[in-house]
């Protein structure tokens, strides 16, 4: 899922002999990024909200092991900012004094949704450690594309309907 622009969730659920090797499986994606000159952080949690909070929060690798205070901890030390909230919403929290996610998460959700509406629902839902969601899945726009260099131009209709007969054969 292209969650936002440089933000990517991927689903591993399924991922055999993952269990006890996130740390080194998200170790080895970073690795592999930073080959491309591209620069990482994996957050592995029950979900993708919260997977995705925790990579916020990663120096490199982030693993949230279930049953443990793990998320509580994230929440606490991750400040609202973290969600990512619209201006006007960031705003009125930093003049409420919300400054963490457990902050705001302990607030009550109907007030929030009376005061900050749809948005600060969705906000207050990752603030208290996101919704089981499938992901949005994304597909590459499909492209087709052939070139041809020609050493000679061409003068008749002919010669470019068999060039082009040719390239679509290829496509």
């Amino acid at each position: 899922e292209a969650t936002s622009p440089g933000l990517c969730v991927l689903d591993l659920t399924n991922v055999r002999n993952i269990a006890g090797r996130k740390e080194w499986c998200g170790q080895q994606m970073i690795g592999h990024l930073a080959e491309r000159q591209l620069r990482a952080r994996a957050g592995f949690a029950a979900n993708a909200d919260l997977a995705v909070l925790a990579a916020h929060a990663a120096d490199s690798v982030l693993v949230l092991r279930d049953g443990t205070d793990d998320e509580a901890q994230l929440l606490a030390r991750l400040p609202v900012a973290a969600l990512r909230p619209s201006p006007p919403i960031a705003e009125t929290l930093r003049l409420w004094g919300i400054r963490t996610l457990e902050q705001f998460a302990k607030l009550p959700r109907q007030g929030i949704a009376t005061r900050l509406g749809h948005e600060g629902i969705l906000l207050h839902d990752l603030a208290n450690g996101g919704r089981d969601r499938l992901l949005r899945l994304v597909r590459p726009p499909v492209s087709f594309r052939e070139e041809i260099e020609l050493e000679h131009e061409i003068e008749s209709l002919e010669p470019l309907l068999f060039l082009l007969r040719r390239m679509l054969d290829q496509l």
